[in-house]
């Protein structure tokens, strides 16, 4: 009986505490509108193609939790609006402020990549239905672009080919009614 409830116990803790997939870089890409405002920020993880000599997208999320919205934010970008359209026509003035919103300020939080020394890697941790999650990767870049990398990347490669994260184990994706 006691090997029994040993045997219980051992094979449903789960030896780490984290979810971890390897990659070769986490990117922060800052992807921004046709009037200059921040869109939107993605984590995106690639894998390096021997092949073809370059990065290839395995997954990615929007960075929500990245992008506040304060009051001091919001005053200030609208001083620099302000400061855009003095002594324009008013045509353009009603131009930029329609094509120009405040939608908040990064800040380094949530699923941002921290440096971890001691293993030389970079690590991204958050929890996901329950699960705490963590990529790693050797290498760390942050760009600011005035397009989607992720969806650049699949013209050369196929979201079909791309391993994503791992599964997590038990979780269902179908809803059962």
């Amino acid at each position: 009986m006691t090997l029994v409830l040993l045997w219980l116990f051992t094979s449903h803790v789960n030896k780490s505490p984290y979810l971890v997939d390897h990659f070769d870089l986490i990117e922060v890409n800052h992807v921004y509108d046709d009037a200059g405002c921040r869109d939107f920020v993605q984590l995106v993880y690639w894998d390096w193609d021997a092949s073809n000599s370059r990065f290839a997208c395995q997954g990615y999320m929007i960075m929500r939790e990245c992008v506040v919205k304060t009051e001091a934010g919001e005053k200030r970008f609208n001083e620099l609006v302000d400061k855009i359209c003095r002594g324009q026509p008013l045509a353009f003035q009603t131009d930029v402020r329609r094509a120009m919103t405040y939608r908040g300020d990064f800040v380094k939080k949530g699923r941002y990549p921290m440096r971890d020394f001691r293993l030389k890697v970079w690590k991204s941790t958050w929890q996901d239905k329950g699960v705490f999650r963590q990529i790693q990767a050797k290498h760390f870049r942050e760009t600011h672009t005035a397009y989607d990398v992720e969806v650049a990347n699949r013209e050369l490669y196929p979201t079909s080919g791309r391993r994503g994260l791992q599964k997590i184990p038990g979780f269902s994706a179908t809803v059962s009614r």
